[in-house]
C-alpha cells in the first residue's frame, strides 16, 4: 500500500472519526473503501461487456452493413 496525506475539514473528519467507530473500522479504511467504490480502477472492467450478447440476430450482408449498400 502507499502512503497517502490528504486534507479535511473539522466538520468531515469529526463524521468520519462517528462513522469509523460505529463500524468498527479506521477512517483510512473507510476512505480506502469510499475511492474504491466510487472511483474504480480502470481496465478493471471492459466498457463493450454491456453491449455483449445484445444483438440476437445475425446481421445478414455484412457489407451492406458496414457500406451502407
Amino acid at each position: 500500500m502507499k502512503r497517502l496525506q490528504i486534507y479535511i475539514d473539522e466538520e468531515t473528519d469529526e463524521e468520519l472519526a462517528r462513522r469509523a467507530l460505529q463500524r468498527g473500522t479506521s477512517k483510512a479504511a473507510l476512505i480506502r473503501e469510499a475511492v474504491r467504490r466510487d472511483y474504480p480502477a480502470t481496465g478493471s472492467r471492459d466498457p463493450f461487456d454491456d453491449w455483449a450478447g445484445g444483438i440476437d440476430e445475425a446481421p445478414g450482408d455484412i457489407d451492406a452493413l458496414i457500406y451502407d449498400r
